[in-house]
């Protein structure tokens, strides 16, 4: 399966010397936040795709690494059928011209 991966960490040396209780706290706040863009990503995706699919509201993904402290995400680069989502997701976070669903021309 691919994807378009984007990673968000602490930097190094905080993440080394963070306790135990602070590590814990820490993978709670940004598996918190991690769903917080997920589903900021989700509205801005029904807001700037005329009647998306169930597979494109849900392309996003994260993915937390405890140990790293650090949050990998994901736009699904495959689709059961069409367009994969990645493919006409991409500008809205990078920025550029959208191309358009089959749906919407």
């Amino acid at each position: 399966m691919g994807f378009i991966r984007m990673t968000v960490t602490y930097p190094p040396d905080m993440a080394k010397n963070i306790l135990k209780a602070e590590r814990a706290a820490s993978v709670e706040a940004l598996t918190q936040a991690a769903f917080h863009l997920r589903n900021t990503m989700r509205k801005e995706i029904k807001d700037s795709i005329h009647s998306p699919t169930k597979t494109t509201e849900n392309a996003q993904l994260f993915k937390v690494n405890k140990d790293e402290l650090s949050v990998d995400f994901f736009l699904r680069d495959e689709a059961p059928k069409g367009t994969p989502p990645a493919k006409y997701l991409a500008p809205l976070i990078y920025g550029g011209k959208r191309d358009q669903k089959r749906g919407e021309v």
